[in-house]
């Protein structure tokens, strides 16, 4: 079974040579492919299997094994055919692929997608298994209304469920029984012990009801593409220009390099901590006020933000300065206070922590910590991190370790300004 996005552009092109006489020669597309611990290659992907990926540039190739990969992101944006396909909804499958749709009927056991794509070779209808799908979302939803939607979807539901949007249009309901059919227009649906046929168009969408919990698969990677598209894969491989991925519910999905935002091979690979809880988390204020709750939460650390509310951040001109570097923001990592002591695990088969240090750029310009770190009880990194030096990029091997420990002590200055953001910090296999 095939998904197929294209370029028609490419495609009309393609057609006009080979009409006229003339050999086509298939580019190869512009990527940048980031390794697990954070080097860059950019440039043509020329070949990609199971064993890895190669790069071409004016350096010449370079070859990047698959467990050294962390993402792969094209530098070609969707094309316009692919940006105005119509979607109605997205059906969620229970391993947390996300398929847009243009249409979607269900037939005893099985549901009938209409793939949402205006390509001209992708196919009017794919099949797939009723038992496969977690859920339908019959229709694009706002900030508020999707929100709500994920809100349900975390209840412990005893049925199936449908979601009704409430006549304020402002906010969803729900109610539990045993789900029919769908058809193109309504759904029948059981409520006690009356069948009920509901208008899809008063639908956010259906909930099916698993006897066990659902929890996303196990995958090599993960294909992230346009209209809400997101496809868990076992394996990929590029073939005649053209990314053929298998996803273990559905079989192969082909796709245009180019229709892809994002390929994360980091499942499995990569842990932050800031996604990690401590086995242990010590603060001790540089002035202690036992009991005072203001100063126990301004101790403790911050995850995926920075102690003052934004984005974590590092660099940047601070005042006074005659240099202005541009600032850089990180999307996950720990805001740390002085003093903080905490632990983590080390789960098997992580070699590396790495991660980029510094004194955050909102503190005051007189912060200074000392930061150790230590694996198990081995000290592997001890330096001092002041306001007015630029961040400090972390690389260590932690192979063999099961504890990792981070001190963040007081500097010369007590605890003035002390704030340190442990950018992107994360073990690495």
């Amino acid at each position: 079974m095939q998904f197929r996005y294209l370029s028609n552009a490419a495609a009309y092109i393609a057609a006009a040579l080979l009409l006229l006489g003339f050999p086509v020669l298939v580019l190869a597309a512009e990527v940048t492919a980031i390794r697990l611990d954070g080097t860059a290659a950019t440039g043509a992907l020329k070949s990609w299997d199971e064993n890895g990926v190669v790069i071409s540039n004016s350096g010449g190739d370079q070859q990047i094994e698959t467990k050294q990969l962390g993402s792969i992101t094209p530098a070609i944006a969707a094309n316009a055919a692919a940006a105005n396909d119509p979607v109605l909804g997205v059906a969620e499958l229970i391993d947390g692929s996300f398929l847009p749709f243009s249409g979607l009927t269900t037939e005893g056991s099985n549901t009938q997608i209409a793939a949402a794509s205006t390509a001209k070779d992708y196919p009017k209808e794919i099949t797939i298994p009723v038992k496969s799908l977690a859920s339908i979302r019959f229709k694009q939803l706002d900030e508020s209304l999707a929100a709500q939607w994920q809100d349900i979807r975390q209840v412990q539901l005893t049925g199936d469920a449908v979601v009704p949007i409430k006549k304020d249009g402002k906010s969803l309901d729900y109610a539990e029984g045993v789900l029919v059919g769908i058809g193109p227009e309504k759904i029948e649906f059981k409520l006690e012990d009356e069948t009920m046929r509901v208008d899809r168009a008063r639908l956010a969408g259906v909930i099916f009801y698993r006897k066990e919990a659902v929890t996303p698969a196990a995958s090599k990677l993960v294909i992230h593409g346009h209209n809400g598209l997101q496809v868990i894969a076992s394996k990929a491989a590029l073939v005649d220009g053209m990314v053929v991925a298998t996803n273990d519910l559905i079989g192969e999905i082909t796709l245009s390099v180019n229709n892809i935002k994002l390929v994360d091979f980091s499942s499995g690979k990569i842990l932050y901590l800031s996604d990690a809880e401590a086995v242990s988390d010590v603060s001790t204020p540089f002035v202690a006020f036992k009991g005072v709750k203001a100063m126990e939460m301004l101790a403790h650390h911050r995850r995926d933000r920075s102690a003052f509310g934004g984005p974590l951040t590092l660099g940047g001109d601070k005042p006074n300065s005659e240099s202005k570097p541009q600032a850089r923001t990180f999307n996950k990592g720990l805001a740390i206070r002085s003093r903080n002591e905490m632990a983590y695990r080390i789960p098997p088969g992580f070699k590396r922590f790495l991660g980029i240090a510094g004194i955050d750029r909102a503190a005051s310009s007189e912060g200074a910590v000392r930061l150790q770190l230590f694996a198990d009880d081995r000290s592997i990194f001890d330096v001092q991190v002041t306001s007015n030096q630029p961040p400090q990029l972390i690389d260590l091997d932690i192979a063999n370790a099961k504890r990792l420990t981070i001190l963040v002590d007081y500097g010369p200055g007590g605890d003035a300004g002390d704030w340190l953001n442990l950018c992107d910090a994360r073990l690495v296999k």
